[in-house]
Formats: structure tokens, sequence, C-alpha cells
């Protein structure tokens, strides 16, 4: 993860799960600090094709352009 500051949001490699049990414990400390501190993350190492990425992006994208029912 890196360093917090005002500007940028921390950055959480997934792919470091393969790592062991103590790489694991580290990431998940740097999940809760992500979560505690920002309320944000990227997410990085997580193994979903860019096609799929981009395609919940586009849906999100029309979800979040439509009106709100009454």
């Amino acid at each position: 993860m890196n360093p917090p500051d005002a500007t940028s949001l921390p950055i959480i490699d997934l792919s470091r799960l393969q790592d062991g049990p103590q790489a694991r414990a580290q990431l998940a400390k740097q999940l809760d600090a992500a979560c505690s501190e920002f309320g944000f993350f990227y997410l990085v190492g997580h193994g979903v094709s860019h096609r799929h990425v981009d395609s919940l992006m586009s849906e999100a994208r029309r979800f979040f352009a439509g009106s709100v029912a009454d």
C-alpha cells in the first residue's frame, strides 16, 4: 500500500494473497487501514480482465445516469 496522503488513495495488490500467511496478514492490515482512513482504495492484482472491468464501468455509468423513480 502506498503511504497515505491527502491527494492519493491507497493501492492494494490482491495478488499478494498467494504469498503466504504473513503476506495475507499484511494485506488484511492494509485493507483495514485503507477502509478506516480513506473509505476507498484502488485494487490491483485481482485477475479480473480489462474487458470485464470496462463492462462493469459502462453499466455503472448507465445506472447512475438514470432517473430516480418516485
